[in-house]
């Protein structure tokens, strides 16, 4: 790195690799220009090196039987005079590695991620903070929309900051337009010097309301636009599309002035979450947006802070290319611990079958005991336990996001519920009691659906829902399934799904006035709209409040009659 080139040169780098045999070598190719290449790696059983320039703009070849790596570039300087005729090149960076039993990709070993990522991570030299900062993209709420001249215009930006406050946003960029000092479709145009010049009183007025609520503004910028600072004569060029000038991104001085910034900025922010479509500018849309859905983002944005160790070991373990889901593990450094982050895009049910191992940057344990595999998104349950090296065999949904958290178990100290909710306690030492959940599964016949049909045509009322909620011995083509509970409480809550659909637990009465709480007689559930089909099975969970023993006594159907099956014996 203290090596001089004169502009016209050709830097190269000629290294021997250590006499360990090299058994083959790989390029990482640069995807926006295939005709370079970003990375070469060159592997052993035993050791492995990787060589990279500090750009992704060079050419590899290896010879002599894959121990020269030689590398070069081209350098033009043409237009840079203020080095004179010599430049400091890039840095090439060398690193050794052993190869790990697992692969992101095919061409890309875990250790030689890792081994990259120390690596380079030198260049950019990031304080480890102990919170993350949140931030909202204001462009991702169209905010160049919102004209802050305009009083409707402060209201819509105000309403945004107000979201922010509500979510625990320090930070919103700000790219509003001004349509009484410019034009946004002339970005560049005209000058303003921070250190004499006053702020215009619009900006002035949201930077204030912000401060007051704790909000700061920053400022939206592209790297092209036409920055003018001392020296900026060479990097400034006549262009249209930034307005009179540009930035030209192959100067060396503009890279030093904005890399600078963009430094300032990495050390400024840390671990910085992003967030986009903030649903505020509409003032109905502001005002009624559901409390728990701001509880639900504020309790994942809190997760965030709780869980920055697992976040910063993140890595994926997944191909979308060859699974259609996204898989991401994120794991505490002591590698027993954390939380898998499953994603299914598509709109149908995928299969994501994978092993418990380094796949995960999981370790094998050096002591006998197992993991706990607990659902914390969408339920929260324990799903099921498992060791290391098995295979876990997993469902998404269509369009779904699942988490699992992953805590290792040497013994338990308390019985637990493992494959649905619940809780679970010692009544006597030798009684365990369930409280809060109930699975069945259920099954209904042809004959019961036609039933059913036939009782619709035939007895064809037209009630209405209210009629039907009110009194549950009408509309008797219903198909109802009867919680029976000895001595039941309508005060009670009871959520229940039909395979993992949301039904209503209806309450039933026998008189049309629910006011008498004596006249209660239970809860149902009204299957009749769920689309039931005959000879499917149904998995019906219910979370229900604490009870005595045998006072919960099952699922009972209503509405159907005894059905005679004639049997004919052929011999």
């Amino acid at each position: 790195t203290d090596q001089f080139y004169s502009r016209t040169e050709i830097a190269s780098c000629n290294y021997a690799a250590r006499q360990f045999g090299v058994e083959n070598g790989i390029y990482l190719v640069n995807h926006q220009d295939t005709s370079r290449q970003h990375t070469v790696f060159l592997r052993s059983s035993s050791a492995c090196i990787f060589v990279a320039w500090q750009h992704p703009f060079s050419l590899y070849t290896i010879s002599n039987q894959n121990k020269i790596i030689k590398s070069q570039y081209n350098i033009d300087l043409s237009t840079i005079n203020v080095y004179g005729t010599r430049y400091l090149g890039e840095g090439l960076i060398i690193g050794t590695y052993i190869l790990s039993d697992y692969w992101h990709t095919p061409n890309i070993n875990y250790n030689e991620r890792q081994a990259f990522v120390n690596a380079t991570s030198f260049f950019i030299p990031v304080p480890v903070r102990n919170h993350s900062l949140k931030y909202a993209g204001g462009w991702d709420s169209n905010d160049y929309q919102i004209d802050i001249s305009k009083q409707h215009g402060i209201s819509e930006y105000q309403w945004l900051i107000d979201r922010c406050v509500q979510l625990g946003i320090t930070r919103i960029t700000f790219g509003p337009s001004n349509s009484n000092v410019s034009s946004r479709f002339s970005t560049t145009e005209g000058k303003w010097y921070p250190t004499i010049d006053l702020i215009r009183s619009t900006i002035q007025y949201m930077l204030d309301y912000a401060a007051m609520k704790n909000v700061k503004l920053i400022s939206y910028v592209y790297s092209p636009l036409g920055y003018r600072a001392e020296g900026d004569e060479n990097w400034l060029f006549p262009s249209d599309h930034c307005g009179p000038y540009c930035s030209s991104l192959a100067s060396v001085q503009f890279q030093e002035y904005f890399l600078k910034l963009l430094v300032d900025f990495v050390v400024a922010t840390g671990l910085a979450i992003i967030h986009t479509i903030l649903p505020a500018r509409d003032l109905e849309e502001f005002n009624r947006f559901p409390a728990n859905f701001l509880e639900f983002w504020i309790k994942w944005l809190k997760w965030i802070n709780d869980n920055l160790e697992e976040i910063r070991n993140s890595i994926p373990f997944t191909s979308y290319a060859t699974t259609d889901c996204d898989g991401w593990s994120l794991m505490k450094t002591n590698g027993y611990d954390g939380y898998l982050f499953l994603f299914n895009p598509n709109y149908f049910q995928n299969n994501l079958n994978f092993k418990l191992d380094g796949t995960l940057n999981i370790v094998g344990p050096s002591e006998q005991g197992y993991w706990l595999l607990s659902e914390i998104y969408p339920e929260n349950k324990h799903s099921q336990f498992i060791e290391y090296n098995e295979i876990l065999e997993l469902i998404l949904d269509g369009q779904s996001a699942t988490i699992y958290q992953l805590s290792f178990i040497q013994f338990l100290e308390k019985p637990i519920v493992v494959g649905t909710s619940g809780d679970i306690f010692l009544v006597k030492q030798d009684t365990l009691a369930i409280n809060g959940v109930f699975v069945a599964t259920l099954m209904i016949s042809e004959q019961v659906v036609d039933q059913l049909n036939n009782r619709r045509n035939e007895y064809s009322v037209n009630w209405i829902d209210e009629e039907l909620n009110d009194a549950s011995w009408l509309g008797p083509h219903r198909l109802l399934l009867f919680i029976f509970i000895v001595n039941p409480n309508d005060q009670w809550i009871i959520n229940a799904t039909l395979n993992n659909a949301t039904v209503f637990a209806n309450k039933a009465y026998n008189t049309r006035n629910p006011i008498d709480h004596d006249r209660f007689i239970g809860f149902y559930l009204d299957l009749t709209n769920m689309k039931i089909q005959a000879n499917n099975e149904y998995f019906v969970l219910l979370s229900m409040p604490e009870m005595k023993a045998g006072q919960f006594k099952g699922l009972f159907w209503e509405n159907i009659e005894q059905i005679l099956v004639k049997h004919k014996i052929f011999k």
